[in-house]
């Protein structure tokens, strides 16, 4: 019996250590064309005069682009180009362009999308200052699907300058924006959908509880917060609680409630 068990427990150990094994495997190696990213960024560099960049910090650029992988430099030039462009020192425009080295491409695409529309005349029309706090807020310091982000951002922005809509003016439509789009980081789902239908119901004198604009944005964001299903929970509580034949609440005990509920829109599980 001993030698039996002594078996068992030597094969569940040797079972332990492949299953740890396999575990450890499952890495992906990526090869990475850093010699090209190298030389890519230092020719950049050399050829931009009106940096005014020493030989040293020139390979020290170049060398912490190489780290990023094959598409670093081109991540790296098209950030610093773009900024450049619109009048940003090249000393900020290269610390800003390296942080888009490591990442992916979508962050960069993200980055010079939300950067010319609010930047843009045509559209938010902002400084290139905060255009660019903005800009980076939604891409390579957005934890989420950065796709999503971008669409959320586009329709958020249309909806809050619409006359017939929120028509808020550009400057704190773009931060409103900026400030519902990074809620729904945590999310999988679109957060602006559901973000516009509540601001809807609340400005609703029907069924709605008919808020002005200023508590209407308060009540909204305090919802959303808790994410893109919260809206319906706030809805569907507020309008039990407000009907006789529910709780027969006041108006703001029933936005309350709502709040209260919606607070409750998701859970955490550990894995």
């Amino acid at each position: 019996m001993k030698n039996i068990a002594g078996i068992l427990l030597i094969t569940g150990v040797f079972s332990s250590a492949i299953a740890a094994t396999d575990i450890v495997s499952t890495e992906k190696l990526i090869p990475c064309e850093a010699t090209k990213e190298y030389v890519t960024t230092v020719e950049y560099l050399r050829d931009k005069k009106d940096f005014g960049m020493k030989p040293a910090q020139i390979l020290k650029v170049a060398d912490d682009i190489s780290k990023g992988c094959s598409g670093a430099s081109q991540r790296f030039i098209k950030v610093s180009n773009l900024l450049t462009k619109v009048g940003v020192d090249s000393s900020s425009a290269i610390s800003h362009a390296k942080k888009f080295s490591k990442k992916e491409d979508a962050f960069v695409d993200a980055f010079i999308a939300i950067f010319k529309q609010t930047y843009s005349q045509k559209n938010l029309d902002l400084d290139a200052l905060n255009s660019l706090k903005i800009s980076l807020k939604l891409s390579v310091e957005f934890s989420g699907n950065i796709e999503v982000a971008v669409n959320d951002f586009n329709e958020l922005v249309e909806f809050c300058k619409d006359r017939k809509e929120m028509d808020l003016p550009l400057p704190k439509c773009a931060q409103l924006a900026t400030r519902i789009t990074r809620l729904g980081q945590k999310y999988d789902e679109p957060i602006a959908p559901p973000f516009i239908k509540l601001v809807r119901f609340l400005e609703e004198s029907s069924n709605g509880p008919k808020q002005p604009k200023s508590n209407v944005i308060k009540i909204a964001e305090s919802v959303m917060k808790f994410g893109p299903v919260a809206a319906n929970n706030f809805i569907d509580a507020y309008k039990y609680a407000i009907r006789k034949e529910g709780l027969g609440f006041t108006e703001v005990q029933a936005i309350k409630f709502g709040q209260k509920l919606a607070s409750r829109s998701f859970k955490t599980e550990k894995n």
